[in-house]
């Protein structure tokens, strides 16, 4: 009653909630609102009364919330809203039917049951792991996926019955995976609408922006930010509840609230109840108003109480109860002793489960109890989960590790932090992965763990950080993993060379690639004669894959190609298709680089072949990356386009930024060449932008020299200018494109001197690095740049002989066009109207095939000057 009464001075937040609960069919309109306050500022209880009001509108309503024993559980908040639909009542399937589930979905999902089912009961906890075994079978990257799409399709299945209602509380405690499907699902398009009605307190509403801006679905979304009480309110408020109170003790209660309702209410009840006197001080915070509340109780309510903030919100009742037992303590009627909690206000029920009125009661009831008594509850906690839970769920590894934990068993903690947070990283959950695992690193430092779990912690951990761009704690974390290597003894000589990989992996990421081959060869070296089983093969393939990568970073292709040959033999010899898959993909960019489109197109549909037959979405996106820049090469646009934008949703969804940052640049490119600037220079700044946020050298730089060139094609000298500054020269072929560009600009604002200096700079490189003069796209720009600076010098014939050197070497239509057009241009230039024409009639048909109007423009220039001149 007294939360209905606090709306009462909600009235115009409640009016935008009763509208935005109207259900309608318009696109693009705001699917979610959030609520967002502070703690006991009364969202919930808004939330209640607008949408028991409206409940009408809905067919179907759904309701979770996150907690923060379940912040690190990948899908933890979606997993609550699950058993809400199927009105599950604990966390756990050991008292509900399978087959009622089975009766209450299957007619829903028709054709798509026997697909959905294994992941459903996944996420909801089955004890009956032989429901989801096979998808421990998928790729790392591929579950996350598959979990997306089951409940896409279960949220799509349930709107068929009318409208839904999805309501999601305390946001803040949301773990990110949950919070990624969310921002996700507001662009879905189901069959009826769908609300999403949410709370969540400051720093959960900007979780949720920063991934629905990922999503491109920030415009579906709005909040409500709620308030303190104004004095005005507050005191009206106070005078509802206890209107015998004295002016004094009005004015103490009104500065020690500080406007929020709950601390009010919290008063007021106990006044109601008989505990407080006007003489009492006030407590600073509303979880000493319950501590004071707390030796009121019934001895056994008490107990259970404090028992109930250990085992944490939700509380678990099937844990409570054996607890119950175990102890022997003396509660008659569990029901009865909640619903006595209830009355007191230390408990409510929701959504057929039990949890604590709110965080800051639970808190300030855990931390009251002893060290040692909270410690000894832990244990028995932990205990009791694996009693009545022998099967250790992916869902339930959290748990355990938070009470052995608290428990004082570091070694139990370690074992089920590690797996959980292993679990983390299988779903592409990157912070949780950290957390847990970061827990388990600084629990093994003081604990009797054993070399070979501590090494694999250190390197598990590594690869989390690794995959979020802290390199530098990556890189410690690697030595760590090669510091207890070398103190195990009879080790095989695998596990040192696979930690010496990973360390030239983060070399190579970071553009420092002699260092990067130095740690491969090392790695190489202790397996270079060594092919005793499966597993020393493919670890040889991974170092000889990893080289071959860097040596195509330096520009060194020979050396590349042979290295990524090995490695697909012993990857092909070892019966590891998915690794054969990536060292295709290796190659295909390679051979690219070295100007043979067409093979670099062959290997690369090879990997998507190999890819889509083991349904790995994840790696057949990075393919489709590449195969976009290869379509981009030949002209093919529209595929391009096409699987380039498959592409990137898919990385968007897996969070993987240096794919995304690979495919924008891509389609910025594209986009440039079809003549829609603005999108280009959109897309090639975000790139820029992720690049540097993930410390990608190799693709800002590539980013950036497509950025300058734009600029220059606009003839923006200064924007020009300002991008070529900060091109990062980390190879020779990319210091040589440099220098190229900025030979160009040079020449655009006429300095004729230094463009011939900078070309000559780039000379000297083509000279002297063999892998760059013997590669066919460094020597086109060469010869293109030489032929624009003899142009520029009045030296005509000589500047069409260098364009025509630099068609004869160009890998694609549009370079060629290109490079045609400005050999036209050169030749209008010097009146020669014969070889003007005989350009123009080699240009057009490839810009018109290729659709490229930026090129047609410049075509269409040279053109209308010859008839001008021709009607004159």
């Amino acid at each position: 009653m007294n939360q209905q009464k606090a709306t009462l001075y909600r009235a115009n937040e409640k009016a935008r909630i009763q509208s935005f609960l109207q259900p309608t069919n318009q696109a693009h309109e705001v699917r979610g609102l959030f609520l967002v306050g502070e703690e006991g500022i009364g969202k919930s209880a808004l939330v209640d009364v607008a949408v028991s009001e409206n409940a009408a509108a809905f067919a179907t309503i759904v309701r979770g919330s996150a907690f923060p024993i379940t912040q690190n559980i990948p899908l933890g908040l979606i997993s609550a809203l699950l058993r809400s639909f199927l009105k599950i009542p604990t966390p756990s399937l050991s008292q509900h039917s399978t087959e009622g589930i089975e009766k209450r979905l299957a007619p829903l999902l028709g054709d798509q049951w026997e697909s959905v089912r294994p992941a459903l009961f996944y996420l909801l906890h089955s004890p009956d792991q032989k429901t989801y075994t096979h998808l421990f079978t998928l790729p790392s990257d591929q579950l996350k996926h598959q979990l997306f799409w089951a409940l896409r399709q279960i949220v799509k299945a349930i709107t068929q019955q009318g409208p839904l209602l999805i309501i999601v509380e305390n946001l803040q405690w949301a773990d990110d995976v949950s919070l990624d499907f969310l921002s996700a699902s507001l662009s879905l398009e189901p069959l009826a609408p769908v609300r999403f009605l949410g709370t969540t307190w400051p720093e959960g509403w900007e979780r949720l922006v920063t991934l629905a801006e990922g999503h491109h679905t920030k415009a579906n979304i709005q909040e409500i930010v709620l308030a303190p009480f104004s004095e005005q309110e507050a005191l009206a408020f106070i005078q509802t509840l206890v209107p015998s109170i004295s002016p004094a003790y009005i004015t103490a209660l009104l500065t020690q609230s500080q406007g929020n309702p709950l601390y009010i209410q919290s008063i007021a009840e106990d006044f109601q109840l008989g505990i407080r006197e006007i003489e009492t001080p006030l407590p600073a915070t509303i979880g000493e108003i319950f501590l004071h509340r707390l030796p009121h109780l019934p001895p056994s309510v008490r107990t259970l109480v404090e028992v109930a903030s250990i085992i944490g919100s939700p509380i678990d009742i099937a844990v409570l109860e054996k607890i119950i037992e175990r102890k022997g303590l003396a509660v008659n009627d569990l029901r009865q002793e909640l619903e006595t909690a209830q009355a007191w206000g230390f408990l409510q029920p929701v959504e057929n489960t039990w949890v604590f009125r709110a965080h800051a009661i639970e808190k300030a009831i855990y931390t009251s109890l002893a060290p040692a008594i909270r410690s000894e509850w832990h244990l028995l906690i932990a205990q009791t989960i694996e009693h009545l839970w022998p099967i250790e769920h992916p869902w339930r590894l959290a748990y355990l590790a938070t009470h052995y934990q608290q428990g004082a068993h570091a070694q139990q903690a370690v074992q089920y932090l590690l797996k959980a947070g292993t679990e983390a990283t299988q779903q592409h959950a990157k912070r949780e992965a950290i957390t847990l695992l970061s827990q388990a690193h600084t629990l093994a430092q003081s604990s009797d763990i054993d070399l070979l779990t501590q090494r694999y912690l250190a390197i598990t951990l590594g690869d989390a950080f690794f995959a979020t761009g802290q390199y530098e704690q990556a890189a410690s974390l690697y030595e760590e993993a090669l510091h207890i290597t070398e103190q195990m003894p009879e080790a095989p000589p695998r596990l040192k060379a696979e930690v010496l990989r990973l360390q030239g992996r983060i070399a190579e990421v970071r553009g420092k690639y002699s260092e990067a081959i130095e740690w491969f060869k090392q790695a190489y070296a202790l397996l270079e004669e060594r092919e005793r089983d499966n597993a020393e093969r493919l670890e040889k393939a991974r170092i000889c894959s990893d080289l071959g990568l860097t040596y195509h970073r330096q520009g060194l292709f020979k050396e590349a190609e042979q290295w990524l040959q090995s490695a697909l033999a012993l990857a092909m010899t070892a019966e590891d298709d998915l690794l054969s898959s990536e060292i295709l993909r290796r190659l295909g960019p390679l051979v690219f680089s070295k100007g043979d489109i067409a093979l670099a197109a062959h290997y690369l549909e090879q990997a998507l072949q190999i890819q889509q037959h083991l349904n790995a979405k994840y790696t057949v996106a990075r393919t489709l990356v590449n195969l976009g820049a290869c379509y981009n090469a030949l002209g093919n646009w529209q595929k391009a386009l096409t699987v380039s934008e498959e592409a990137l949703q898919i990385l968007l969804e897996f969070g993987d930024l240096e794919g995304v940052t690979a495919v924008k640049i891509n389609l910025g490119q594209m986009w440039y060449r079809l003549g829609e600037i603005e999108k280009a220079q959109t897309l090639l700044a975000q790139a820029i932008q992720l690049a540097q946020r993930i410390n990608h050298q190799h693709f800002l730089a590539i980013a950036l020299l497509n950025k300058t060139q734009l600029h220059l094609y606009c003839n923006e000298i200064p924007e020009a200018v300002e991008a070529s500054a900060d091109i990062p020269e980390i190879t020779p072929t990319l210091v040589c494109r440099k220098h190229h560009v900025l030979s160009e600009i040079a020449l655009r604002n006429g300095w004729i001197d230094e463009a011939q200096h900078l070309f000559e700079q780039a000379e000297k490189i083509l000279q002297a690095e063999p892998s760059v003069g013997g590669s066919k796209l460094p020597r086109m720009y060469h010869h293109r740049l030489k032929g624009l600076l003899a142009a520029a010098q009045g030296k005509y014939h000589h500047a069409l002989a260098e364009l025509q050197m630099a068609i004869d070497l160009a890998p694609d239509d549009y370079e060629k066009a290109l490079f045609l057009t400005e050999a036209a241009e050169i030749a209008h230039h010097m009146g020669d109207t014969k070889f003007t024409n005989l350009y123009l009639s080699q240009a057009r048909p490839l810009a018109e095939k290729l659709d490229a109007q930026f090129l047609l423009n410049r075509l269409d220039n040279i053109q209308n000057d010859l008839s001008s001149h021709t009607i004159s």
